[in-house]
């Protein structure tokens, strides 16, 4: 199915049997609907399933003819919208990286968010040290006059995306969403790796601070995708969680 907003079209998937609640899945930067397929195999029995494929869509593998950037506040406006097109006022999140960015922002809204299950959380800007400062301010004058260089300075996936889409990709980094945790009024439990090198333990410990009564799963040596990495242990915790056994 297929939501208008601004110059794009969102597709979305709603997996509705008359369940008494609806689950949320807000997939990472470059994903799609399908990021969390086994949540909804083993969850449909039980919730309804709503799945957005946020746009861009496939931006590291073709030219995704974007007319124009968005941020933080459309990718948010994007979920309202379908959520009333469904008539949707409460959901449970399960989200991972980009998409606990978008749930951050929906704290802002009038939806209520029953229960979050958050892996891998993006959204948590920490200050750069001094050396990461300088190098910084090394490149930024050394593409100057140097621009043939730029490829070898830029990060493999800001290079692959188009201008609108580096657009994008910019206002959804640069906006530092930390101060929104408080926020996260409803239960919460975290699922995160180790050597999680995109979200560090770091954004966890953060997170955890702000949040004290939170519920936590910590997976040792799991990288980033440690919810498919260990994809039957991510749904154990997160039907225990749902049902109130942790």
């Amino acid at each position: 199915m297929i939501l208008l907003y601004k110059t794009y079209e969102v597709e979305y998937e709603y997996l509705f049997d008359n369940h008494a609640k609806t689950i949320l899945l807000l997939h990472g930067w470059g994903g799609n609907k399908d990021s969390f397929a086994r949540i909804k195999k083993v969850f449909k029995c039980s919730y309804n399933i709503l799945s957005i494929s946020f746009p861009p869509l496939n931006l590291y593998t073709k030219q995704t003819n974007s007319t124009i950037p968005l941020d933080m506040c459309n990718y948010k406006n994007i979920v309202l919208n379908l959520l009333q097109l469904l008539n949707l006022n409460s959901v449970i999140i399960i989200c991972h990286s980009f998409g606990f960015r978008v749930s951050l922002m929906l704290t802002t809204t009038n939806i209520n968010i029953e229960k979050i299950i958050v892996t891998g959380g993006a959204g948590i800007r920490l200050k750069p040290n001094f050396l990461k400062k300088l190098q910084r301010q090394f490149n930024s004058i050394w593409l100057k006059t140097h621009p043939q260089d730029f490829n070898k300075i830029a990060s493999s996936e800001y290079i692959t995306l188009s201008n609108v889409d580096r657009q994008t990709f910019k206002n959804v980094v640069n906006k530092n969403l930390t101060a929104y945790i408080k926020n996260l009024t409803c239960p919460a439990f975290l699922f995160w790796g180790t050597k999680d090198t995109a979200t560090p333990l770091k954004f966890f410990k953060i997170i955890k601070k702000i949040k004290h009564d939170i519920k936590y799963k910590i997976i040792k040596n799991g990288t980033h995708f440690c919810y498919l990495d260990h994809s039957e242990l991510f749904i154990d915790y997160c039907d225990k969680f749902l049902n109130n056994e942790i």
